[in-house]
């Protein structure tokens, strides 16, 4: 059964950009979304486990594409602990 996520539209608008010029905002917008949510499953006390690996699947994909397509521009990885 799949689960619809808030942040997930966010990671397919990045993961479909074809500008790499947008791509850089659309990664950086969505690490920011998947560390706040992170972050808000944290607070709230939820082990949240199929969202967080989920979340987790979905931070790696992005480093991945950030370091395939976008190394000239050295976008930094960006994760909170």
């Amino acid at each position: 059964m799949k689960r619809d996520y808030i942040w997930e539209t966010m990671v397919t608008e990045a993961v479909l950009e074809t500008d790499d010029a947008q791509l850089v905002s659309k990664i950086q917008s969505a690490r920011t979304l998947l560390n706040m949510r992170s972050q808000e499953l944290s607070v709230e006390g939820e082990s949240g486990g199929v969202e967080r690996e989920a979340i987790e699947r979905a931070l790696t994909s992005l480093d991945v594409m950030a370091m395939e397509r976008l190394a000239p521009y050295h976008i930094p990885q960006h994760r909170t602990p």
